[in-house]
Formats: structure tokens, C-alpha cells, sequence
């Protein structure tokens, strides 16, 4: 969820990133690669209308997936979201900007990793009701160049696992969902978003999902 062009909102600089992550599209990536290529001396905060536009940094954005046994859950976006270009479209991801009250400090040091993770946190309990594991795992980022809007973000994607099916949607961007197996992901994969296509693509491929 978003609050608008007024947040200061978490970034990068792009040619930090280019330099470090080698390739582009979904990146499979494990923790250690995520503490290296986003270390807190490289971080800025930022007024998200400043750089909303600007190629040149990449907006941070928890991407979460998650999994009951072995289906993941899709939601359709509707028209009461922020992103236009979105609207009708199917995500298997949950989350949005990482704003400063999402910082956590330690000994004067910005802890980026504890950051994402209370942003995530919050953005799964803002958008829908259901109760976790303790199963998370990262999967990868999406460091992508195919649009005007994947060129100014960059994914962190995450799988959490959920204890039971049981889902309630909180908000108004969000409606209906369902849970695709392995065999149903391809026949719904024409209605995502361009980062689920980009996450769904590989779930399979890196063994999270099997038949």
C-alpha cells in the first residue's frame, strides 16, 4: 500500500547496482548477495516525488510471494490502487515503498536487512489477514529495464510460507484471489503484472514449486 507521492521512501543509485548484480529481469540471489549489494552506506531516503522518474535510482520494493504447501496465492488489482497501469491485473506479489518510519537503527548504523523486513511486515498486514509459519526464505530481485516503471524500482523477492489457506483481503486495490499450483500458473501467467511474470517464470526453475 501507498500513501502517495508525499512518502521519503528508501533507493539506491543504479549504477551501485549495475555494477554488482550482473544480470537482469529476475536475479536468484540469497541473503549474503543482498547484504553485499545493498549495503547502508549505500542507501539513500529520499522524497519519492523527487525520484519517481529518475533512472538513475532505484526505488527498493519488498515483493513477497506466498505459499501455502504448494500453491502460491494471486490477487487482481482494481482501480482504488495508485498505479494506473496495474488496474485488472493478477500479482502473486505483496508490498510497495520503503518509507524512513520503516528504519531501524543499529549503533548509528541504518540495519538495511531489518528494514526491508519491518516494510514487508507492515505491507503484508496492511494488504491481507492470514496467519504466517516461520518458514521465509529470499528468493531473488527483479533488476529489470523493460518499462518506464521497472526501471526505477528494484524488487526484493521473498517466499513466505502461510500455516493455513485461510486469506483475508484488507485492501480496497486488492480483490478476489486464488491459489496456483504448478500446472495452473501458466494458464493465468497472460494477467499478471510484469514482475509476476518475471517471479512466476522462475518459480519452478528454482524448486520452490514442484509437480
Amino acid at each position: 500500500m501507498s500513501t502517495g507521492s508525499n512518502e521519503t521512501i528508501m533507493c539506491v543509485e543504479d549504477s551501485f547496482l549495475a555494477a554488482r548484480i550482473g544480470g537482469e529481469g529476475f536475479v536468484a540471489a540469497t541473503e549474503a548477495d543482498l547484504l553485499a549489494w545493498l549495503p547502508p552506506e549505500a542507501i539513500w531516503f529520499a522524497p519519492r516525488a523527487a525520484i519517481e522518474h529518475r533512472p538513475d535510482f532505484r526505488q527498493i520494493v519488498p515483493y513477497i510471494v506466498v505459499r501455502y504447501e504448494n500453491a502460491v496465492v494471486a490477487y487482481r488489482r482494481t482501480p482504488h490502487g495508485d498505479e494506473p497501469r496495474l488496474f485488472d491485473r493478477l500479482s502473486i506479489g505483496i508490498g510497495g515503498h520503503i518509507r524512513l518510519q520503516d528504519s531501524v537503527d543499529r549503533d548509528g548504523v541504518l540495519d538495511v536487512r531489518a528494514t526491508i523486513n519491518r516494510a514487508a511486515m507492515r505491507e503484508f498486514e496492511e494488504e491481507i489477514d492470514a496467519q504466517l509459519s516461520t518458514n521465509k526464505c529470499v528468493l531473488g530481485v527483479i533488476y529489470d529495464r523493460g518499462d518506464a516503471v521497472n526501471s526505477v524500482h528494484l524488487g526484493i523477492v521473498e517466499m513466505w510460507d502461510l500455516a493455513s489457506a485461510q486469506i483475508t483481503l484488507r485492501e480496497s486495490s486488492l480483490a478476489e484471489h486464488l491459489w496456483l499450483g504448478p500446472d495452473d500458473i501458466a494458464s493465468h501467467i497472460e494477467r499478471m503484472e510484469g514482475w509476476s511474470v518475471l517471479v512466476a517464470g522462475a518459480l519452478k526453475t528454482i524448486g520452490v514449486l514442484s509437480r
